[in-house]
């Protein structure tokens, strides 16, 4: 897939810059779907091991992994730059990590080999989930946490955003906010040579979420390389 930023909705907000400043800087509470892939995935990860952080934004993920002591080699990529760039200017510094560490990229073109990679929030956004979960699988040594929309049958839906905050000549722009088949996910990661675990959500009790009208049936996965 060809990405281009006109198409990015996540580009062109003007007013919601300062809250992933402050994530990036550590400033504000964390958000309790990264609390919990970092409390899953720490009885899997060893010292040194590398982590890949698929739709990083700017890098705040980091934070769980490192208050609990967790030592890992982290990478982040995302596909909307200006995500990256605030991560480099803000979260690198303060985390002590070089800016090639945050990438731009989509999770549909992951190259290379991780321990751990987690991709929270993102798959949704995307026209589909084959080829993004073939990639993920293909880079994970140990072990994969997803977090993303699922529910027993799925629904592929192209809606118009209106996020508070965006440019006003961009409020007509539609994103993807799928809904993918529980079952026939994660009969595909097991097919990559997992062992797979549906983990309820923390945030939601794996109740549905509205928002403007929108329904989030957030859904928690676990695979382990067997």
């Amino acid at each position: 897939m060809i990405y281009d930023d006109q198409f990015n909705p996540w580009a062109h907000y003007h007013h919601e810059v300062e809250p992933y400043i402050q994530r990036a800087k550590n400033q504000v509470p964390e958000m309790t779907c990264h609390k919990q892939a970092a409390e899953i995935l720490a009885p899997l990860i060893s010292p040194g091991d590398t982590l890949l952080d698929v739709g990083c934004g700017t890098g705040y993920t980091y934070w769980s992994f490192r208050s609990r002591g967790m030592e890992v080699e982290y990478h982040g990529l995302d596909v909307t730059p200006r995500f990256i760039d605030l991560g480099r200017e803000h979260f690198c510094p303060r985390a002590g990590l070089p800016p090639e560490r945050l990438r731009l990229g989509a999770a549909e073109t992951v190259t290379g080999q991780y321990d751990v990679v987690l991709c929270v929030n993102t798959l949704y956004c995307l026209p589909n989930y084959h080829q993004p979960v073939e990639r993920l699988c293909a880079a994970t040594r140990k072990a994969l946490f997803i977090r993303t929309l699922m529910d027993e049958r799925a629904e592929y839906r192209y809606l118009v955003t209106d996020y508070p905050g965006m440019d006003p000549e961009r409020r007509h722009m539609r994103a993807y906010y799928n809904i993918y088949p529980l079952a026939e996910v994660i009969s595909a990661i097991e097919g990559y040579g997992f062992k797979v675990r549906r983990i309820k959500d923390e945030r939601t009790g794996d109740q549905d979420e509205f928002v403007k009208g929108k329904r989030y049936p957030w859904r928690c996965l676990l695979a382990v390389r067997e």
